[in-house]
């Protein structure tokens, strides 16, 4: 059996995610995800704030990608966002994991 790529790591920008750089960072995950990559990790250590538009992306990236076995996970997100992932259940179908390490643990699992 094939063994997948490691996930693209995607280090975003702070403190605070803008609606410019949401867009930005959802075309990034398009670029890459048209030369074949389907497992997305996003490393949120450096933001301290995001809002909805961010959950709506993230949702938008996991509903996308679940056709074909693939994922998108963070790591390393502050306590407010963390709680707003939660609270609105997007955790659901984008996991936070405390460390990258956890999370690059997660996607190995993922493809057994």
């Amino acid at each position: 059996m094939r063994t997948p790529p490691p996930p693209t790591v995607i280090l975003l920008p702070g403190p605070d995610l803008t609606p410019e750089l949401i867009d930005q960072i959802s075309a990034l995950l398009e670029e890459s995800y048209s030369q074949g990559n389907r497992r997305f990790l996003v490393d949120c250590s450096d933001v301290m704030w995001a809002g909805m538009d961010f959950v709506a992306m993230l949702v938008t990236w996991a509903r996308r990608l679940h056709p074909d076995r693939g994922a998108i996970r963070l790591t390393s997100a502050s306590n407010s966002m963390e709680k707003l992932i939660q609270v609105t259940q997007a955790d659901r179908m984008v996991p936070i994991y405390r460390t990258s390490r956890e999370a690059f643990d997660a996607f190995g699992a993922l493809s057994r």
